[in-house]
């Protein structure tokens, strides 16, 4: 039988903690709903007109084109050095043909003047998205922000 002397139980117990909870975050980012969730996001901060349309439905990218200016004015002209999401709430259906998703974007940027490498300040947004599955491929069927819904 093993002993550990409990220093090193200690940095096993905080080992597996942290594997633990990479692992969580990791399983989910990588979801199929969410990856196409984060492919419409990264589309409209890039403007990708192609991109929403091939990972929406209906008209939800023509919904998103619209309120653009909106979208872009909540950065108050800052650059975006870097974006990353934080899944708030993922439920899907029992059925397993829709998805709904609550997202927090978090952008770090730079307001005009300001050049570092972390950001000066930071945006977030909440985003509600519903996904369903068609052709067995997630397709975005409805999706609400700040700009779409002040």
């Amino acid at each position: 039988m093993i002993i550990l002397k409990p220093k090193k139980l200690l940095y096993w117990i905080l080992f597996g903690v942290i594997a633990y909870q990479v692992f969580g975050y990791v399983k989910i980012q990588t979801y199929g709903d969410v990856v196409v969730y984060k492919r419409l996001a990264k589309a409209i901060l890039k403007q990708d007109d192609y991109e929403l349309r091939y990972v929406s439905v209906g008209d939800v990218a023509s919904e998103i084109k619209k309120t653009q200016t909106d979208r872009q004015s909540l950065f108050y002209g800052s650059e975006i050095l870097f974006t990353f999401y934080k899944i708030k709430s993922r439920s899907l259906s029992p059925d397993e043909q829709n998805v709904f998703l609550i997202v927090e974007q978090v952008s770090r940027v730079n307001p005009p003047g300001y050049d570092t490498l972390w950001g000066e300040n930071v945006v977030r947004l909440k985003h509600e998205v519903r996904l369903v599955m068609k052709n067995r491929r997630w397709v975005v069927s409805s999706f609400e922000d700040p700009a779409i819904d002040p």
